[in-house]
């Protein structure tokens, strides 16, 4: 038993001094090949160690991590981190915009929202704003206005039955909040749509 905790030393103490020694080679393949710009500088030891028949999973590993490196600490390190960054946010915002799209019915809970979108609460707010214009209420308070106000007037439902159905509680706030976003009262401006939905130009 000893002796296999030794020979198990030995062979990580071996695969240790091994992978110093594929640092140091790239380091010094990397140091022979510098061109002025950044990235080829890091590109061209990557391609010319891949041409090898069989690289080692462990080589490839170290290449993409040097390559990574290099084009962070490089002269555009900053923007391309910044650029990463904002992607990930995006797309995680993208997330909470879909998720209260099919869900603007129920009431709207930040919590919940920034667990749908892994996100602390601020960070989404921030980037939800960026993205929309508008915070994740504004946005829920939108849909909540233009879903019924397409019910009115393709089913033909009254103001009341659309504002239920898209979770207010409040006919009377409904109607407060319609006038306020479109301008005129629900029916008023439902009738007013397919007046001029119903006009013919003719020459």
């Amino acid at each position: 038993m000893v002796d296999q905790a030794k020979n198990r030393t030995r062979t990580i103490r071996d695969e240790d001094l091994q992978a110093a020694e594929m640092r140091r080679a790239l380091a010094r393949k990397i140091a022979g090949h510098a061109p002025k710009e950044g990235a080829r500088a890091t590109a061209i030891p990557g391609l010319t160690l891949y041409r090898r028949p069989a690289p080692s999973p462990f080589l490839s590993d170290l290449i993409q991590r040097e390559i990574l490196y290099r084009l962070l600490r490089g002269p555009q390190g900053e923007r391309r981190r910044a650029i990463a960054t904002l992607g990930d946010q995006s797309q995680r915002t993208a997330k909470a915009i879909a998720w209260l799209r099919a869900n603007y019915a129920k009431p709207l809970r930040l919590e919940e929202l920034a667990e749908v979108a892994r996100m602390g609460m601020s960070t989404l707010h921030h980037h939800f704003r960026a993205l929309t214009a508008m915070s994740p209420l504004q946005y829920q308070k939108q849909l909540r206005l233009q879903a019924p106000r397409e019910r009115m007037l393709i089913e033909g439902l009254d103001a009341a039955s659309a504002a239920f159905n898209v979770g207010y509680e409040s006919a009377s706030q409904f109607n407060r909040e319609y006038k306020r976003f479109f301008g005129q009262p629900p029916m008023r401006d439902i009738k007013s749509r397919r007046l001029a939905g119903s006009v013919v130009v003719t020459d």
